[in-house]
């Protein structure tokens, strides 16, 4: 399911605390990845691992997850 959300000045590039694809699958590796790097094994799926909002902007089409 996605949710779809009108954002405005959010910046288009990525940032430290978000990840943005126009798949959501892709966002969703990326995220599991930089987790990992991170030293949270299970990915988003580490009980430790910091919470993660998912987004769509509305606009781009892209998948945010955003730090909670």
């Amino acid at each position: 399911m996605a949710f779809k959300m009108k954002y405005k000045g959010f910046p288009k590039t990525e940032g430290e605390d978000e990840i943005r694809s126009v798949s959501r699958q892709v966002a969703e590796k990326k995220l599991d990845d930089k987790l990992r790097e991170q030293g949270y094994h299970s990915g988003r799926n580490d009980a430790n691992a910091p919470q993660y909002k998912l987004t769509q902007d509305t606009e781009t089409e892209e998948y945010i997850y955003r730090l909670k």
